[in-house]
């Protein structure tokens, strides 16, 4: 059985599992569960789909062999075990099999690595670097959890997942995405040479439905995040300004098939803006970032601008995030 087929329905359950936590803390069953929520969230639900699409397509993309039932085995049945020491409130336990989730995809590609017949795109380079990042946010976890020692500055551990492990797998798998889904899947092709056609006026009505879908679903979650307090910094702007933050960062994506680069570095400076004024909700301008680099990687027509625009932005993202995290720790 193919991995996705297992482990993308269980990363739905996480993610209604992490939704109904908050049912529970208005019941008063459970304490405030914001470490909670964003742990089933980030490694639950988005870490199952990451693990189910690579353990389904890096064969694929190495031309090496599929995943062994033993990998998938012990791959799904550490999620498992995950999800349950985490309700648990068994910190280090959660950590620990979510280390082996790694291991065990880690070890998948280094046997298939020396055995493959073609190679992959070169930005499946940022996949690696996502998955150093979720390394040490988990042991990060496990140590602070023990008592080893500190966070060097609070909710270390989610950036290290959320800007770390997120944005880097997101930018390497664009790189793979591309190519196959636009038919080079032949062996020799020349990425290097590769373009992208523009976008039809069919592709065109697309982008502006989805922006305004964006748009109305970022207006939705800023309401909702102010309606139940859960602001991701303690504290937020009045409710008008952090609207207009979410609204103004997603609306460029009604254009980013046309402008891509643009697009991206609109957003870019955005969130980074958005995040000094520290608005209630990290999670849809995360993923209008996201949206935004991935269009470079699919739609920008000189390869070279789409790999150095990706490299800049995520660069100035760990930046602004070494620069927030330390002002964080100052005070």
């Amino acid at each position: 059985m193919d991995p996705y087929r297992i482990l993308f329905p269980l990363g739905v359950v996480y993610a209604i599992l992490a939704a109904f936590v908050w049912p529970l803390y208005a019941a008063g069953w459970i304490p405030y569960p914001a470490t909670l929520h964003w742990t089933l969230m980030v490694q639950g639900f988005l870490h199952c789909f990451v693990l189910g699409f690579l353990m389904t397509a890096m064969p694929a993309f190495l031309h090496a062999e599929k995943t062994r039932a033993w990998e998938l085995s012990v791959a799904v049945g550490a999620m498992v075990l995950f999800g349950v020491f985490a309700f648990a409130g068994l910190v280090v336990a959660a950590q620990v099999a979510y280390l082996v989730t790694l291991a065990v995809l880690v070890q998948a590609g280094v046997r298939r690595v020396p055995r493959r017949r073609g190679d992959p795109a070169e930005e499946f380079l940022f996949v690696v670097l996502g998955f150093a990042f979720a390394v040490v946010g988990a042991v990060m976890g496990i140590g602070v959890s023990a008592g080893w020692w500190e966070e060097p500055a609070p909710r270390f551990a989610l950036h290290l997942f959320t800007k770390g492990m997120m944005l880097s797998i997101v930018l390497g798998l664009g790189g793979l995405l591309v190519p196959t889904f636009s038919a080079m899947r032949e062996r020799g092709a020349d990425w290097s040479r590769w373009q992208r056609p523009r976008p039809t006026p069919a592709q065109r009505r697309r982008d502006v439905w989805l922006g305004l879908a964006v748009v109305a679903g970022s207006v939705f979650v800023t309401v909702l995040v102010n309606s139940m307090g859960a602001f991701a910094f303690g504290t937020a702007p009045s409710l008008s300004e952090q609207v207009a933050w979410t609204a103004a960062m997603s609306a460029p994506l009604m254009v980013r098939t046309r402008f891509p680069v643009a697009v991206l570095c609109m957003v870019g400076v955005l969130f980074i803006a958005a995040q000094v004024r520290q608005i209630g909700d990290n999670s849809v301008p995360s993923i209008v970032l996201f949206l935004a680099i991935y269009t470079v990687g699919a739609w920008e027509p000189n390869r070279t601008v789409a790999r150095w625009a990706r490299i800049g932005v995520i660069a100035a993202m760990f930046g602004w995030l070494g620069v927030a995290e330390a002002a964080s720790a100052c005070r």
